[in-house]
């Protein structure tokens, strides 16, 4: 058979494109693997710890928290050695959060390397007032943070600004349903339009700061925070170069 087919038009017969260029691929993804036994058999504890867990793990052998309830074991009063086998033994899993309370203390909340279970902290300055092991599929800071009803459904729109292209209809567009109780989850997908940086200025003087802050990590990271209109968040996901994917509100 002749091989002039194959020169002619096979790989590497046309010339390097110097413009050519490719989304970049995730080239690690950030999962953290379970404890080693060699680790927590080093760490010293005490029989109350292990009561507690054995504890915990009856109470889920036997019922399950419905959804906007948890399960939850107080870590406060730990001595030092047993605060240290909890954290070697939980590990940090995907997701972390972090919500500003009305009493300007502030919630910390990390997802365990095992599902379902979450290390729950409250803080006031350097003062620990709460440390909690919380079983649930969601903390229950973060449940109440998120539902309560004391954030406007409505807000007046900022005075136009320089430059703008889709920010006055996307506003109105998301205080339409806002302002509808009763509306179906409804999402406006950033990344797909064409908005310049004074859209961007625009809606987010519109949609104010939250209390809430999440993020989580795997190929990339994602960034989901509340505003400050009732029930409207904005979600940001990037690569593992830290380069924008997604965002949406």
């Amino acid at each position: 058979m002749s091989e002039t087919f194959f020169h002619l038009l096979g790989p590497g017969t046309q010339p390097n494109d110097d413009s050519f260029s490719m989304n970049p691929l995730p080239i690690t993804c950030q999962v953290n693997g379970e404890p080693s036994m060699a680790a927590l058999e080093q760490c010293a504890h005490s029989p109350q710890v292990i009561a507690l867990l054995n504890e915990l793990q009856h109470q889920l052998s036997e019922r399950q928290p419905p959804l906007g309830e948890v399960l939850a074991v107080d870590l406060l009063n730990l001595n030092a050695d047993d605060r240290h086998f909890i954290n070697t033994l939980l590990g940090e899993g995907e997701v972390s959060v972090r919500i500003q309370q009305a009493d300007d203390s502030e919630s910390e909340i990390q997802e365990a390397i095992f599902c379902g279970l979450w290390r729950v902290r409250r803080r006031c300055g350097e003062q620990l007032l709460e440390d909690k092991l919380e079983a649930g599929c969601a903390p229950l800071a973060l449940w109440q943070a998120a539902t309560q009803n004391v954030l406007p459904t409505d807000s007046l729109l900022p005075p136009p600004i320089d430059g703008l292209m889709n920010g006055l209809p996307l506003a109105h567009e998301l205080l339409a349903h806002v302002r509808n109780p009763d509306a179906q989850p409804h999402s406006i997908n950033l990344t797909q339009l064409p908005i310049s940086e004074a859209d961007r200025f625009f809606l987010s003087r519109l949609c104010g700061p939250g209390n809430i802050q999440i993020r989580t990590i795997g190929y990339g990271e994602s960034y989901i925070n509340a505003t400050g209109l009732r029930h409207v968040w904005h979600l940001r996901c990037t690569d593992t170069l830290k380069g924008p994917l997604l965002g949406k509100l």
